[in-house]
């Protein structure tokens, strides 16, 4: 398992390397639907029609991640994912041309959430050392 802070943020160095990543118990449903995943997409200006299919669930430093994807029509794939963790969620997409889907998830993770996560731990920190 790679160290969450070596996890790249560039999808040059990502694609270079072999992402495992920790599946979702079993049953864990994801918050939001597929017919919620599809407006996403209409509304990010991707083709009216798209057929989505289902990833592999991931668990990533806290974060829970479920992934779909499409493939458009010039054959390119894109990931579509609702992530999860840390008091907060996000609805994303992206190009997945090259990248396995681990490696797309690592790749959000090092790119979303690790500054986000390093920010609330920096204002917690900050909080906890200001004299009351």
């Amino acid at each position: 398992m790679i160290d969450l802070d070596d996890i790249p943020a560039s999808r040059l160095d990502i694609v270079k390397l072999h992402v495992e990543l920790e599946e979702l118990p079993a049953g864990t449903k994801c918050p939001v639907s597929r017919a919620e995943v599809r407006e996403y997409v209409k509304a990010e200006g991707a083709l009216e029609q798209v057929t989505l299919f289902r990833g592999r669930t991931a668990q990533l430093g806290g974060v829970r991640f479920w992934p779909w994807g499409y493939v458009e029509d010039d054959g390119s794939s894109v990931y579509v994912f609702f992530s999860q963790g840390h008091g907060s969620s996000l609805l994303g997409l992206g190009s997945g041309d090259g990248l396995t889907p681990e490696q797309f998830i690592a790749l959000q993770y090092a790119r979303d959430w690790r500054p986000r996560i390093r920010a609330a731990r920096t204002t917690v920190d900050r909080d906890l050392s200001t004299p009351t």
